[in-house]
């Protein structure tokens, strides 16, 4: 478990990775703050991660226009305005 190999509650960490599904996923399953980071290269990526990736962005971006926004976080900073980074309320 993520919390027996780190030696801490999962909330005290911070996942950061470039695929929704499975980096975000992960890291909200264990209770961490995620980031999502844009694809340093598609270099090697093979269709089928390809076409994933595009069905997370299109899910993600549905979500987004509806209104769901992500819970707070105990690590999130407040200093970046109302409703966390980017200063959405």
């Amino acid at each position: 478990s993520v919390q027996r190999h780190f030696q801490c509650d999962g909330t005290a960490l911070l996942m950061v990775g470039d695929r929704y599904l499975t980096d975000v996923v992960f890291g909200n399953l264990h209770g961490m703050l995620t980031v999502h980071t844009q694809q340093l290269t598609t270099e090697g990526d093979n269709r089928v991660a390809q076409a994933m990736r595009r069905a997370e962005d299109w899910l993600v971006a549905r979500y987004v226009r509806r209104g769901v926004r992500a819970p707070p976080h105990p690590l999130a900073l407040n200093s970046w305005g109302p409703g966390g980074a980017r200063g959405r309320s």
